[in-house]
């Protein structure tokens, strides 16, 4: 979450974008698990961050046969 946090509020287009699409979201009611999954901003910066900063390095394999 720290990284996405660093993400966003260090690209001002991306943060209005995102405050905009949260906006128009709280326009149709409280916010729910769906309503989140409709903020594709938010999604698309979601992978974006852990595709820049991937919580594993490396992945260790051992091949069994």
């Amino acid at each position: 979450m720290a990284f996405m946090f660093y993400a966003i509020y260090n690209d001002p287009h991306l943060r209005r974008t995102l405050e905009d699409e949260a906006k128009a979201a709280f326009d149709g009611g409280s916010p729910n698990s769906a309503w989140l999954r409709r903020l594709p901003t938010l999604n698309a910066a979601k992978s974006e961050t852990l595709r820049r900063y991937p919580i594993t390095i490396a992945s260790i394999r051992q091949c069994s046969q």
